[in-house]
């Protein structure tokens, strides 16, 4: 249809011939909802479609896509736990040269999270996931590597990739769910992606144990992990939309505009009378950066580093000091596939906690109670005699506490920093935290090549752990309820 000389068509309409137009009056073409080339969205009307919009079955199926991704996020580092006994007895290797493996993954996810990080406020949080699941499904074959510096240097390489999944995840996630439910269902994300990656990396050491001996079977482990890699890039690329608030800052609000309705359905034209949106001079990066945001991601950044080196210390070292203890490979890893299993339902808890209570009161609460768990598996496994059932009770505890975190922290991160810097900002954070993991399994080789006790370095992990969250409890900021935009401007 032609109104004043421009061709004005129906939102779904098909092109047709103009001879055989049906003719409209001038009220229907007022009353009826078009598409203006002169005249898109403004960033208001796509921010508020964003948060106004229902769950739809959309963004559930968009959730699930990065479900996937952070479960293999999560069970790649966890597979370097279950890994290590087999290639001790293949190489021959002590405990301190066998925590090499884990600190070089960790280095790689170290520097993955500065670079996707940087990268995702570069060249968009959709993009960067895209890279970072093709790195690590060609690091994968490091399950056919012959001598030890060659699994070291494949994972080294897929740290790098999965390094940017959770700031890219979490980012994206973000700015796409309303407040209104950004607190439960990025946080039952978090937690259910870390939880199932253990349980899956638990579950396939398993069955690899069933099938391969133990000085094999850690091949098995991490070829088993091209078929979900492969899967989850599929997902990525096809239902994963680039994040709406990410175009609208770098001022392609036609582009937000598709990428905000292939979730929120259609989203109407400004109309032609509107004011035009007033736009504010953008504060340059660095000045957000290191001044107006630097004390929060120096104490975010400190209780990712506490967390990182509880939790990689923890989970890496577990199923070899259980070994130590007479379980066979296949005991411990279905022993800790269990107790990853068990601590699920639990979590329906930590998510009420955090969006019905408090975001930085469970925070703080889950740190205290996660080093105390840490402390008490410790005092169990010193002690040398604890039975499978208690074993499974305490480990489902400790893993509780810890999934918990795994899942709330990275939320907070991404709620507290504003668009142009969330990506960047939360690489740092989850930069730092690598630092954390990467001296968890490290100081435990350490510790353990020079005789040192189980129960000390337990205690001296949930120490680290309470001290996060201790600082975080006088400098967090609450963000329970609230929308990104009110967010930053209390800041």
């Amino acid at each position: 249809m032609r109104v004043l000389g421009r061709e004005i068509r129906l939102p779904g309409a098909l092109p047709v011939d103009p001879l055989s137009t049906p003719t409209m009056s001038l009220s229907q073409a007022v009353l009826s909802p078009v598409e203006s080339k002169e005249a898109p969205p403004s960033p208001e009307r796509i921010v508020a479609a964003i948060e106004e919009s229902p769950m739809t079955r959309r963004h559930w199926y968009f959730l699930l896509s990065l479900l996937g991704a952070l479960a293999f996020d999560s069970m790649k580092p966890a597979t370097i736990g279950f890994v290590m006994p087999g290639m001790k007895e293949m190489f021959g290797l002590s405990p301190q040269t066998s925590s090499y493996l884990a600190v070089s993954g960790l280095t790689g996810m170290f520097f993955g999270s500065l670079v996707w990080g940087f990268l995702g406020d570069r060249i968009g949080r959709r993009r960067g996931l895209l890279f970072t699941v093709t790195i690590f499904i060609i690091a994968s074959f490091c399950g056919a590597a012959m001598e030890y510096w060659q699994s070291l240097l494949a994972c080294l390489v897929m740290g790098f990739g999965v390094g940017g999944e959770v700031p890219l995840v979490f980012a994206l996630a973000a700015e796409y769910i309303p407040a209104r439910m950004r607190g439960p269902a990025l946080l039952a994300l978090g937690i259910l992606g870390s939880a199932l990656g253990y349980a899956l990396a638990a579950g396939v050491a398993t069955l690899s144990h069933l099938l391969l001996d133990s000085m094999n079977a850690w091949r098995l482990m991490w070829l088993l992990g091209l078929v979900p890699a492969a899967f989850i890039l599929v997902l990525r690329s096809r239902i994963i939309p680039e994040s709406a608030r990410f175009l609208i800052v770098r001022g392609r609000l036609r582009e937000a505009r598709l990428a905000a309705e292939s979730l929120v359905g259609p989203i109407p034209d400004s109309d032609p009378w509107d004011e035009p949106p007033k736009t504010e001079p953008r504060t340059p990066v660095a000045r957000l950066l290191w001044k107006r945001y630097l004390s929060q991601t120096l104490s975010l950044g400190l209780f990712s580093f506490c967390w990182g080196i509880a939790n990689f210390g923890f989970v890496t070292w577990l199923p070899t000091l259980m070994t130590q203890l007479g379980y066979t490979d296949a005991q411990s890893s279905s022993y800790l596939a269990l107790s990853a299993l068990l601590a699920v339902p639990a979590l329906a808890v930590s998510t009420w906690l955090y969006t019905r209570w408090s975001t930085i009161g469970t925070l703080v609460a889950y740190a205290l109670g996660g080093g105390l768990a840490i402390a008490t598996m410790g005092a169990a496994l010193g002690g040398a005699a604890v039975s499978a059932p208690m074993l499974i009770g305490l480990a489902s505890s400790t893993i509780l506490f810890l999934t918990s975190l795994a899942g709330a922290y990275p939320i907070y991160t991404a709620e507290v920093f504003p668009t142009e810097i969330r990506s960047l900002d939360g690489g740092i954070v989850h930069a730092i935290g690598r630092i954390g993991a990467l001296l968890g399994p490290l100081v435990g080789g350490i510790w353990f090549t020079r005789g040192g006790s189980i129960l000390s370095f337990e205690v001296a992990l949930a120490t680290m752990l309470a001290i996060g969250g201790i600082v975080l409890a006088f400098t967090g900021r609450e963000t329970r309820g609230k929308t990104l935009e009110q967010i930053e401007r209390e800041f």
